[in-house]
């Protein structure tokens, strides 16, 4: 797949933007209205067949034209969050509607990015965003909703070292994720939403990169092709039910309890996770070492520093220790570690409305 538009795949775009901005002109009144392009569409730095259209409708009435709005487009749906937004499909396109009162405080940062990366981007510049974008989307570690690099984080990178040679020398020598965002005065990071997995990730392709490893190209990850990137770890699979960003910060979080919930209990065990969604569905990976523990095991406690007549009530058979208490207990769900961490998964992700796959 290309990374880089064609003349055509340009003229349908600005077409289809024209033709929308036209329909929504024809539903409120362009007079009460201002119709603003922000996103990789308005600066250059989109790429075929992957790529969002988002535009902010400011308006002194935002809910009242947000309905009239989303009638029209009725296969959409409103995002969930703060912002008034209304999402659905316009052809291959992916369209955000962000209403808003003029001089909105909440997300004028995207407004301001637009006009700030439009003026800073050369040509050259857009085309090595576009190559940045294409090489991190194929081995998965672009995207907020998935614990990856924004796309604003990548085009304030590329206005710093000029090419994407250079942002894969710059981000070894980033030891904790921190770019400043260049249109606000306060500290802000750009970088704030990557997870430190996908950190490491993005440092080891990016020395791949510069070591001739793998070429570039633009092949965006799959649900297949992710799992496949783990041979011999479990997996499991859930249909999405929200927006994506928000069904990766649940499932996230699941992950992150369920090993919480297995280490509190084992000490000795690792577990290695990952997860990964695409339109439909998520995808659970992981791998838990050793498959399996003895039925029992041996405590100690020492009766200075805890009550020594309720534990020898609840484990009658003690012996005693160089000063410690001691008894073996049984396992239970743990004597199989990844038995049991599937099924904290598992019915934690049910409570909160998941169905398998």
């Amino acid at each position: 797949m290309k990374y880089l538009p064609s003349k055509a795949d340009e003229k349908e775009l600005r077409e289809l933007i024209q033709t929308l901005r036209e329909q929504i002109e024809s539903i409120i009144s362009k007079d009460t209205i201002k119709i603003v392009d922000v996103g990789s569409t308005a600066k250059g730095t989109w790429l075929p067949e992957e790529s969002d259209i988002d535009m902010y409708i400011f308006t002194n009435e935002p809910k009242e034209d947000f309905d009239k709005v989303s009638k029209v487009f009725a296969d959409g749906h409103r995002k969930q969050g703060q912002l008034l937004i209304w999402n659905f499909l316009l052809g291959k396109y992916d369209v955000d509607l962000i209403f808003a009162i003029p001089k909105h405080r909440k997300r004028e940062d995207t407004t301001k990015h637009t006009a700030y990366f439009r003026e800073h981007l050369t040509s050259k510049m857009c085309r090595e965003v576009r190559k940045t974008k294409a090489l991190f989307k194929t081995y998965g570690v672009y995207g907020a909703d998935i614990g990856g690099i924004i796309g604003v984080a990548i085009e304030e990178l590329i206005v710093q070292t000029g090419d994407l040679k250079n942002l894969c020398q710059i981000t070894q020598s980033i030891d904790k994720p921190w770019i400043q965002d260049p249109t606000m005065t306060k500290p802000r990071n750009l970088l704030a939403c990557i997870e430190t997995k996908r950190w490491k990730q993005i440092n080891e392709l990016s020395k791949d990169y510069l070591a001739g490893k793998i070429k570039l190209r633009y092949d965006p990850m799959t649900l297949d092709r992710f799992g496949r990137n783990y041979p011999g770890y479990s997996t499991l699979y859930f249909r999405r039910k929200s927006d994506k960003h928000i069904d990766y910060l649940i499932s996230s979080s699941i992950l992150a309890k369920a090993e919480r919930i297995l280490k509190s209990k084992e000490r000795e065990v690792t577990v290695e996770s990952d997860i990964y969604l695409d339109d439909k569905l998520i995808l659970f990976v992981f791998r838990v070492r050793p498959l399996e523990l003895s039925e029992t095991y041996e405590y100690c406690m020492d009766p200075v520093k805890g009550d020594a007549e309720a534990f020898k009530l609840a484990h009658p058979s003690t012996t005693e220790k160089v000063g410690l208490i001691c008894a073996t207990i049984r396992r239970g769900r743990t004597t199989y570690p990844e038995t049991y961490f599937t099924f904290l998964i598992f019915s934690e992700m049910e409570h909160r409305g998941y169905c398998r796959w």
